[in-house]
């Protein structure tokens, strides 16, 4: 029998995080065993992962499908083995340190079961590794809990927060249809996000948004951040670039929101241009091409050009802190309105 949702976990070295989403995510799957699988894709881990996991897995035979993986093959080509094991007809690529809903599932399952929709998409919580200072990441609630909408509208209405993978999921097929468009040296790291919404594109089939929040967002450290400023402002640009081209006027509104309702998001990732100059430089044509005037342009090239980098990196996230306290001009408010 095909099952109605595969639960898609890539890991690498984050044991105490996914054992803590297993104890959350296990007894909900064994109340819908005959219509959920769950994978996990461990990716060569050097710490106790492996051995943590193949007890687990161990114990609970009929449950989890584990693969563990020889050689580190990097985080796209980790999603991309883990979804290419899986049969059902929707597809959760989840983060391995985020943690559902006591009622994910049940609340879920009912809304895949009408295969009517190519893309659903579900508010968050945010909050760090421990899960304090935790915020609801979209808080302009219309009076619906259920939004339904075209491809088109989903991705205006959503833009800047699919590339949260735990927030999604996501038809097999449109995985599949998307396929052309996995560019790793294109996307920078949201190859993943190119795919499903040129796949739903070729669907035209509708999207659901939800309001409640099903998950907490946990941030403990990434080995990936030092590319944020690389995958969330060029991967995300080439593939909004690309998209304007389908949804004229989608690349304007993704570049307002960016540095608007994401204002302080934004220039921390500047920050990272100071920090890891370095890895940056090779990449100064593409970050250029992402600039919408010349002060941007003058900045990036002091942030990447400046002598005293290191002081930079140090001082700027504080003047960051001191201006939102003396203003309060922008809040950490994630509007999304278009």
């Amino acid at each position: 029998m095909i099952p109605l949702l595969s639960i898609c976990i890539p890991t690498y070295n984050r044991y105490e995080y996914l054992i803590s989403n297993l104890e959350i995510l296990m007894p909900q799957v064994a109340k819908f065993a005959d219509k959920i699988e769950v994978l996990i894709n461990d990716n060569a881990s050097t710490d106790s992962t492996t051995e943590i996991l193949s007890k687990v897995a161990s114990e609970k035979k009929w449950l989890i499908n584990l693969k563990t993986l020889r050689n580190n093959v990097g985080l796209h080509d980790n999603f991309v083995d883990v979804i290419s094991r899986a049969s059902g007809n929707y597809i959760y690529l989840m983060g391995d340190d985020d943690l559902l809903s006591p009622n994910f599932i049940e609340i879920l399952l009912p809304k895949i079961a009408q295969n009517e929709y190519s893309i659903i998409h579900f508010n968050r919580i945010s909050g760090n590794g421990e899960c304090t200072n935790n915020f609801l990441h979209d808080r302009q609630f219309n009076g619906s809990l259920c939004e339904e909408l075209s491809i088109e509208d989903f991705i205006k209405r959503v833009m800047s927060a699919p590339n949260f993978i735990s927030s999604v999921i996501f038809k097999k097929e449109i995985w599949d249809n998307g396929e052309i468009y996995d560019c790793e040296d294109k996307y920078f790291g949201y190859e993943f996000l190119a795919r499903e919404f040129w796949g739903a594109l070729k669907t035209n089939s509708s999207c659901l948004y939800y309001y409640m929040p099903l998950v907490i967002m946990r941030n403990p450290e990434r080995t990936w951040a030092r590319f944020g400023f690389l995958y969330m402002m060029v991967g995300m640009y080439n593939i909004f670039n690309d998209l304007d081209k389908k949804i004229p006027g989608v690349k304007e509104i993704w570049a307002h929101r960016i540095r608007h309702t994401h204002f302080y998001d934004f220039h921390l990732l500047l920050n990272d241009l100071a920090r890891d100059r370095g890895l940056y430089r090779q990449y100064r044509d593409n970050i250029n091409e992402i600039c919408i005037n010349r002060k941007e342009k003058f900045a990036v090239k002091l942030l990447l050009d400046l002598p005293w980098a290191k002081f930079v990196a140090y001082v700027y996230p504080k003047l960051l802190k001191l201006h939102r306290l003396l203003w309060h001009k922008y809040r950490f408010e994630r509007r999304t309105d278009f």
